[in-house]
């Protein structure tokens, strides 16, 4: 009976590795020498296996990516330089020609001597005039007394002023008692004489108040100084 070989697929053992320095041996991925320090020649490719090709391949990618970024920031600095040698080389060239002689500076304007004489200052104000005070009004009139009759139920006394015939017509009474009122006598009013047992019938009679006595009736004729008035009693 034969002995089992390998199998098909077992992957191949991959060479040792000596370091070059010392001799001593290190593992196919080894990158240093444990004994001396020293940096290991990389393996072969092929006998690395398809996990070391794989490494070897990220490695040599990222040394490409980073030689390519180096010298992209170097032409970074080559562009710069050669911008700002063109800037300074386009500046122009000031000569001082004077001792005394300096770059001109902007100077502001005068705010007072830009602008016209009359708006320095803003225009002085007119003084207002004084408000007149309203004048007051005039009190109202006092209200007209009322043509007045002979209170129902009262004797008395009164003055009496005149004694229109009743032909005549009341128009004619009142308006004379209305003058009377105007003029300032108090309690006017217009009776008909036919009503009173102490007054001749047939008249309109004018008069001016009510007295209780003879005396105080004299009295308010006196202050009445009408001169055809006299005093005249009246009684139902």
């Amino acid at each position: 009976m034969s002995e089992p070989g390998p199998p098909p697929d077992a992957p191949e053992a991959a060479p040792a590795l000596e370091c070059e320095r010392c001799g001593s041996a290190a593992s196919p991925h080894q990158e240093y020498c444990l004994e001396c320090g020293a940096r290991l020649p990389p393996p072969d490719a092929a006998a690395l296996g398809p996990a070391g090709r794989v490494r070897e391949g990220a490695r040599e990618s990222l040394l490409t990516v980073l030689v390519a970024f180096l010298v992209a920031v170097v032409a970074a600095a080559a562009v710069v330089a050669v911008q700002v040698t063109r800037d300074e080389t386009e500046q122009p060239l000031l000569v001082q020609t004077h001792p005394e002689a300096t770059a001109p500076t902007a100077t502001e304007p005068d705010v007072e001597t830009a602008l016209p004489p009359d708006e320095t200052a803003p225009p002085e104000e007119e003084p207002l005039p004084p408000e007149e005070e309203p004048e007051p009004e005039p009190p109202p009139p006092p209200p007209q007394q009322q043509i007045l009759t002979w209170p129902e139920n009262t004797d008395g006394f009164t003055v009496i002023l005149a004694s229109i015939p009743t032909s005549a017509g009341r128009a004619a009474a009142t308006a004379r008692a209305r003058q009377a009122r105007d003029e300032g006598l108090p309690d006017v009013g217009v009776l008909a004489s036919g009503e009173f047992a102490s007054l001749r019938p047939g008249y309109f009679v004018v008069f001016s108040g009510v007295y209780e006595t003879r005396a105080e009736a004299e009295g308010a004729l006196a202050a009445a100084g009408v001169q055809e008035a006299y005093v005249g009693e009246v009684t139902r």
